[in-house]
């Protein structure tokens, strides 16, 4: 799976619009607001969530929370937050379009609450500190910021253990159309790498993606493309699989290099799983 900085940021819609709620009239000619922030400054648990406004992309993330107030009831407050950990900036996942807007309640207060991942797999997200910066905008007033240290919790000690299997044998090359969106036909030769994952808890979410190079090129895959690709659930036996088509116009029978991740989180479980296998395999003729 193509894991680049470059394809997450395809997937992460940052938006910073300004608000269009309007002040009333004794704070517009003031220049004052009353709006406060108040951070909490411990994150959820690490756990698996859709970082996509469009095709689903599954990632660990971190969810920061705020609660936010002295708005005017009826006012759109924008509020957005930015995090980094050990200097290193995370992604915000604004999954839809609007996703910062809130319109403020009669209660005079709103409780925004956004995802953080990380920005590239050679940097995990992981327990420990984050440094966190929320900002709100309305209209006729200055962006009010506030910046905090927020605490992502330890993860829980499972006494239980992934296991990752990776057939060492792939479907027979076929052709297919790789072209998801279907806007027009991308015909390329593609066959079907296979991974199982054991160990995991019965009716779970477990992610599972892969890679795959042959002669030193990496070939093309499903991964965030195929709508819930990667993403299954644990079987009753503790096992779950799943079959990803590779392809490539250079594609041919032979031996392929395979890298398969697996990741299992759920926030009720008795912690977060996560295994990488790489092995060989044979396309056959």
């Amino acid at each position: 799976m193509r894991r680049t900085a470059a394809a997450c940021a395809a997937f992460l819609a940052v938006t910073t619009a300004v608000a269009t709620g309007v002040p009333s009239t004794a704070q517009a000619a003031s220049g004052k607001s009353t709006v406060r922030i108040h951070v909490d400054h411990h994150s959820s648990p690490i756990h698996l969530a859709d970082i996509s406004p469009g095709v689903p992309f599954y990632a660990p993330v971190v969810t920061l929370s705020a609660r936010v107030t002295g708005c005017t009831p009826g006012e759109t407050l924008d509020v957005g937050v930015e995090a980094t950990q050990e200097g290193h900036a995370l992604d915000t996942a604004y999954i839809s379009i609007g996703a910062t807007e809130f319109s403020c309640p009669e209660a005079g207060a709103v409780s925004p609450a956004f995802n953080v991942t990380a920005h590239s797999a050679d940097r995990p997200l992981h327990p420990g500190k984050l440094r966190v910066t929320w900002q709100v905008l309305k209209a006729g007033h200055d962006a009010l910021t506030k910046t905090s240290q927020v605490r992502v919790p330890d993860q829980p000690v499972s006494k239980r253990r992934l296991e990752l299997q990776i057939s060492h044998r792939t479907s027979p090359i076929v052709i297919r159309d790789v072209n998801f969106f279907g806007d027009q036909p991308d015909l390329e030769p593609a066959t079907t790498a296979t991974a199982t994952a054991s160990g995991c808890t019965p009716g779970s979410d477990v992610f599972i993606w892969g890679e795959a190079v042959q002669d030193g090129h990496l070939l093309g895959n499903w991964a965030g493309t195929h709508p819930g690709y990667g993403l299954t659930q644990c079987g009753s036996d503790g096992v779950a699989s799943i079959g990803e088509e590779v392809f490539g116009s250079d594609l041919h029978p032979g031996r392929l290099r395979l890298t398969f991740h697996a990741y299992e989180s759920s926030p009720d479980g008795p912690g977060t799983l996560e295994v990488t296998r790489s092995s060989q395999a044979k396309v056959p003729a």
